[in-house]
């Protein structure tokens, strides 16, 4: 079940604190847990899908940038990653364990994970 604090029609973004990876800031909203396991706020959880927007459309939005990034569409920038599972099927513990398969940046290949 969606936040029922979020305003649908306003972007929601997610702070990356310094040197943590985008999938564990995923899941962290997602799950609403504290390292140790204590819940905190977590009627204030997202579901995969708002996590993944708040990172990618809602982020581009916030920047003044929309026109450039945050969505795949003709005309944008290719910034992306190809991860190796579907997000919105994992348990939320799992998230940050996903492995990058690929990343794009400005439609060039700048990771590719040996096979």
């Amino acid at each position: 079940m969606p936040s029922q604090l979020l305003d649908k029609h306003r972007p929601h973004t997610l702070v990356l604190n310094a040197g943590a990876a985008h999938l564990v800031t995923i899941a962290n909203a997602v799950r609403r847990t504290t390292a140790s396991g204590s819940a905190i706020g977590a009627n204030q959880h997202l579901t995969v899908q708002e996590a993944l927007r708040a990172h990618t459309a809602d982020a581009a939005f916030a920047l003044r940038r929309e026109r450039k990034i945050g969505s795949i569409q003709p005309g944008k920038l290719a910034d992306l990653v190809v991860l190796e599972q579907d997000l919105a099927g994992l348990p939320p513990a799992d998230i940050p364990a996903v492995p990058v398969s690929m990343t794009m940046v400005d439609g060039a290949i700048v990771h590719q994970a040996s096979d």
